[in-house]
């Protein structure tokens, strides 16, 4: 009984608390600091005396900041002389993505079914760091533990002349594959990926300190404008293990797998323009090293008897913007369109390798031709100058019966000349042709039928095929709407699951669940890898590079550990443009 009265007195006076509290709520907003620099990270925190419902963070906050960590949200309350006080607070851990003086937006919050909003919050944001560092802060020895550089092969060149950028990763300890933030603008370049297959890790001396190095990624960029292109720097996250005091059951040393919030750099690049003097009229672009070759398969043959010539463009530079001359051909050749190819592959930081035209070529009158020589210009930037690459010509012998004969043209001087058949021009009939019309009923035609009976058989054959077709398309389709409801079952899991691990898991089997319906992949064959490559042929790269980071995120966090922060919109988010997508194709 006394119990029962302690419980109902508490609960009048935390009613009264809230009573006293809804008539007088404030919502306020405090940065840790009011200075700090790109390197640190600060905190900005809310409190409510009051219990709020439905937190909205300053609209603007991502637009200038990196969210590290939260929202982090808890409750406190506290006996006073007016009954029970409830202090909400709501906090956030934050990394500046530049330099600037930049305020934040009130935050917003329901009590009581009656909006809130807090006051804005002014940052100022120099470069650098303002703060002074605990050296036992995890994070700052994971700082010291892995980092990573763009290694660029050079850094000023000329328009079409590659660069080779490697992202190489650093590690004193263990790590998990870095996560990039965002990619790089390199607006005025084109950029070929390269594929590194199975990364390579090698010891390297650092300062004295043996560490552990490995490319993760490479590609080629070709500049195709001049200009001067400024450092940038792309914000990436290396999951590195830091050693904690703390020990285990056996007194051994303990590790904690610790987000190193960390960016690459990628320096200033200069790009100049190709000189305008010197420059050849056929110039078309090539920018390297070339060489140019052709060769034939037979300089003697008979008239009416096939010819093959190959044109060969090898070397290295900007090879997949150049293309292989055009072979200009007497008349007499009949020619068809060529067979191309291609063999290029990265090498030295450039790429290298060789471009080829095949021509057939059928000689139509016996007579002594002449293949003429090729050239194609190209600027070498070893030598500053512009090169000519050339063939030289060749002479085809043509025997047979078949005689050449040649008229001279209307053109002045008898220059152009018209090569003619005897049968090109037949003489004109002037008597009135016997014309008898025969005239046939249809149903008396075999023809008519030969379509009737065709007609019949093989209208069984098309309903068939209908049906089969049509149960196959109902088939994918209910697959593809059953994986789309149980995502959504997940997504409403995952959306009020309050450990990070769990709410991961369902997260990440939502958008496996969705993803492989909707790619036609079984779950028993699911790999990265697979789905990476059905997912470009079906989305493109783009949005399959989008969706597969929040994957492989996910799955992260899954087996790895790793502190994730994707959350149940982002998730959703991927899943509606991929229904968008369906809906418009």
């Amino acid at each position: 009984m006394t119990r029962l009265f302690i419980y109902l007195f508490g609960f009048v006076l935390l009613s009264s608390g809230g009573v006293a509290q809804g008539s007088g709520v404030k919502f306020v907003g405090k940065a840790s600091h009011e200075s700090i620099g790109t390197d640190d990270r600060f905190t900005i925190t809310y409190t409510l005396n009051a219990r709020g419902q439905s937190f909205r963070p300053p609209e603007n906050m991502e637009d200038h900041f990196m969210v590290l960590v939260g929202p982090n949200q808890s409750f406190q309350s506290t006996m006073t002389s007016r009954g029970f006080e409830t202090t909400m607070q709501v906090s956030y851990t934050l990394r500046a993505k530049s330099e600037g003086t930049f305020e934040l937006g009130p935050a917003r919050v329901m009590v009581g079914g009656t909006p809130h909003a807090s006051n804005s919050i002014s940052v100022v944001v120099v470069k650098g760091s303002t703060l002074e560092k605990d050296p036992n802060d995890p994070e700052v020895l994971a700082a010291q533990l892995s980092w990573m550089k763009a290694i660029l092969n050079r850094t000023e060149v000329f328009v079409g002349e590659p660069i080779n950028v490697n992202y190489k990763l650093y590690s004193k300890t263990g790590v998990s594959g870095p996560r990039f933030e965002s990619e790089p603008n390199f607006k005025g370049f084109i950029t070929e990926h390269i594929d590194l297959g199975q990364i390579e890790q090698k010891r390297e001396f650092i300062d004295n300190e043996q560490v552990l190095t490995a490319v993760i990624k490479s590609f080629l960029l070709f500049p195709q404008q001049p200009g001067n292109y400024d450092s940038q720097k792309i914000p990436v996250t290396i999951p590195t293990n830091v050693q904690v005091q703390r020990r285990d059951s056996w007194f051994g040393s303990m590790t904690q797998r610790v987000d190193n919030n960390t960016h690459v750099t990628i320096p200033a690049i200069k790009v100049k323009p190709l000189p305008v003097s010197g420059r050849p009229e056929d110039f078309s672009g090539g920018v390297g090293k070339y060489d140019l070759d052709i060769s034939v398969d037979k300089t003697t043959l008979d008239a009416d008897q096939s010819l093959s010539v190959k044109i060969t463009l090898s070397g290295e530079g900007n090879m997949r913007l150049v293309d292989v001359p055009a072979l200009e051909l007497p008349s007499v050749f009949e020619t068809y369109d060529p067979r191309t190819s291609s063999r290029l592959n990265v090498a030295g930081g450039t790429l290298k390798g060789s471009k080829s035209a095949e021509y057939l070529l059928i000689p139509r009158y016996s007579g002594t031709y002449e293949i003429p020589a090729l050239t194609f210009s190209y600027f070498n930037p070893k030598t500053k100058q512009y090169s000519e690459a050339r063939t030289e010509p060749i002479t085809i012998e043509v025997t047979g019966d078949k005689k050449r004969s040649e008229v001279v043209g209307p053109s002045a001087g008898g220059k152009e000349r018209v090569d003619m058949m005897s049968r090109d021009i037949m003489f004109i009939k002037t008597s009135t042709p016997n014309f008898q019309s025969e005239r046939c009923p249809v149903i008396e035609s075999a023809w008519y039928w030969v379509l009737w009976v065709l007609g019949i058989l093989l209208f069984p054959i098309a309903w068939l095929l209908r049906n089969i077709i049509f149960k196959q398309r109902l088939a994918r389709n209910t697959k593809l709407k059953k994986a789309e409801r149980m995502a959504e079952r997940l997504l409403q899991e995952a959306s009020k699951q309050q450990d990070t691990a769990s709410k991961g898991d369902k997260l990440h089997k939502a958008i496996e669940v969705y993803f492989a319906a909707h790619l036609r992949i079984n779950t028993s064959d699911l790999s990265n890898e697979q789905l990476r490559t059905k997912s470009k042929d079906v989305f493109g790269e783009g949005f399959t590079e989008e969706w597969m980071r929040v994957y492989e995120s996910l799955e992260a966090l899954q087996y790895g550990g790793t502190s994730v922060d994707v959350s149940v919109d982002r998730v959703k988010t991927m899943i509606n443009k991929a229904k968008e997508w369906a809906s418009n194709n």
